[in-house]
């Protein structure tokens, strides 16, 4: 006979309902009545027990000032409905986080989630043990984790943006106050001379001060154009050209457009060139120079690194894995015919792979990351993994940090942890170190002593270690608490993240230079380690 569970319910010791769980359909006042029966009809002097009138039965187990009470029918299978008291019964403090009335009152949603998870609609057992109502109750997701990641990065890339875009208001702003001629004097090609002839004048921050055609009054330019001289006059006219681009045809921010707005600057599309020429050049030189592109960053390169290893509690490595990518992504076309050049250290026990269409003769004589096929571009708008490396080796002389975890009974049923860490590569900065410490237990430990800050997760028995940023000027640090409990088991395995801007493999971007004439490529260049699997024990 399969179980029928009416209802999971917590009473105090006066009979009072905290707290209950239908499973099957009945009024509110039939459940009032079932509930408020049980404290007549339950015995005093047994700790689990039953107890059965002519239509139910009260199956109940007493939580030190609290009741636990499972009402089923009574042709339900009586050894099943003891299993799931037992297991109702270490639900409620793992998800109350104790046994007080206040405590079940706060957390009367986790624990309603909880018995659901234990006892499905309808009254039946679900056969499930406490680490799958933790699992199903955590909803823990790979890829939300994932997309959360990559949201971070482009939150923080649009950051960037935004401040250099920012930066470049605030000097238009000041050009603007100082006047067009001093905007001229620090243009390229401006055309301030003895005469007083001037032409377009182009800014190196992308802006320029474009005058009509001639580029100066009608009396001064009589003698070299008369269209120029019949020209009316036009007030200056700034012009903002768009900087480092994330995509083919991306439109500029939202932010800039209004910062502009506010004092009249105009905005170009990311397509428009600077407008430059020498004073006193002719219509058509204006003409010519006023098509060619600003130069801008249109060329950025990641070097990202995922780092994995299992670590002994003695201290020694078990295994390690490093696997790393270096990516190109090409935000203007017109710069797609580049050279990579890579500057790499001795990096013993690295294997490099680079892309089938890159020339591997050509890196593994002068470390230049070319396209095989001279004539061809690397691909504008997406993120292309030119090289890849990877380490896999015994070998700990690699291993950033360490972790040293050491328990300790000091007296019966109580244990002393003591945990350390060591930077093992001083020249390395890591960010948002977290260590996870299992317990064994829901019990808060007694924490001594912390570098850094620690918080209790009593749900997963575990207690996290934060330290914002390890270096050479916190090189170690340690953690000391107590808690009741009697196996060494129970702290391990330690498991630890944390990211870095450095790699470990030594390999850097050293230049990016044009395929055609070897000039100079403007680029940005980002690094990151992460943490992918990091257990010690």
């Amino acid at each position: 006979v399969r179980m029928v569970v009416l209802s999971v319910a917590i009473l105090n010791k006066s009979g009072k309902p905290l707290l209950s769980r239908q499973m099957v359909e009945m009024t509110r006042i039939r459940i009032e009545g079932l509930l408020a029966a049980f404290p007549k009809l339950k015995a005093s002097d047994k700790q689990h027990t039953y107890v059965e009138t002519e239509n139910v039965r009260y199956l109940y187990q007493p939580l030190e000032s609290l009741f636990l009470v499972l009402v089923t029918t009574k042709k339900s299978n009586i050894i099943e409905d003891l299993e799931t008291l037992r297991l109702l019964s270490k639900v409620v403090p793992e998800y109350a986080e104790g046994l007080s009335e206040e405590q079940v009152l706060d957390h009367s949603f986790e624990l309603i989630f909880a018995f659901d998870e234990v006892i499905a609609n309808g009254g039946f057992n679900e056969h499930i043990s406490l680490d799958t109502v933790r699992t199903n109750l955590e909803m823990d997701s790979h890829e939300e984790k994932l997309s959360m990641m990559i949201r971070a990065s482009k939150e923080s890339e649009a950051r960037d943006i935004m401040k250099r875009k920012a930066v470049e208001i605030r000097e238009i702003r000041e050009m603007h106050k100082e006047g067009p001629g001093a905007g001229a004097m620090r243009g390229v090609g401006g055309g301030v001379g003895s005469g007083g002839v001037g032409s377009d004048t182009g800014i190196d921050a992308g802006v320029s001060f474009a005058s009509p055609a001639g580029g100066a009054s009608a009396a001064t330019a009589a003698p070299f154009a008369t269209s120029a001289a019949a020209a009316p006059a036009e007030k200056p006219r700034r012009v903002i050209k768009s900087g480092m681009r994330l995509g083919k045809g991306g439109k500029t921010s939202a932010m800039m457009r209004a910062l502009a707005a506010e004092d009249g600057i105009s905005v170009a599309a990311d397509g428009e060139g600077a407008a430059a020429a020498a004073g006193g050049a002719s219509a058509a030189a204006a003409a010519t120079a006023a098509s060619a592109p600003v130069v801008a960053e249109g060329v950025v390169l990641r070097l990202e690194e995922k780092f994995s290893a299992q670590c002994l509690r003695d201290g020694g490595l078990e295994s390690m894995d490093v696997k790393g990518t270096l990516s190109l992504l090409v935000n203007d076309p017109e710069r797609a015919r580049v050279v990579v050049r890579v500057v790499q250290g001795a990096n013993p026990g690295f294997q490099f792979q680079s892309h089938p269409h890159i020339d591997k003769k050509r890196f593994a004589a002068s470390s230049e990351l070319a396209l095989r096929d001279p004539s061809k571009s690397f691909p504008a708008g997406t993120a292309l993994s030119i090289l890849r490396w990877r380490f896999s080796r015994q070998d700990d002389s690699l291993l950033p940090l360490t972790i040293n975890c050491w328990p300790e009974e000091t007296r019966a049923g109580v244990m002393n942890v003591n945990i350390e860490y060591s930077l093992e590569r001083e020249e390395m900065e890591l960010h948002d170190v977290v260590v996870a410490i299992p317990l064994g237990t829901a019990s808060e430990p007694q924490v001594g002593h912390a570098d850094g800050t620690y918080k209790h997760n009593a749900k997963a028995q575990m207690l996290e270690w934060r330290i914002d940023s390890i270096d050479s000027s916190n090189s170690t640090g340690t953690l000391e608490f107590s808690i009741a409990q009697k196996s060494d088991d129970a702290f391990f395995p330690v498991e630890v993240s944390f990211h870095s801007m450095s790699t470990l493999c030594d390999v850097q971007v050293g230049d990016v230079v044009s395929a055609d004439g070897g000039e100079h490529v403007r680029h940005s260049t980002a690094s990151e380690l992460t943490v992918d699997t990091f257990t010690v024990g």
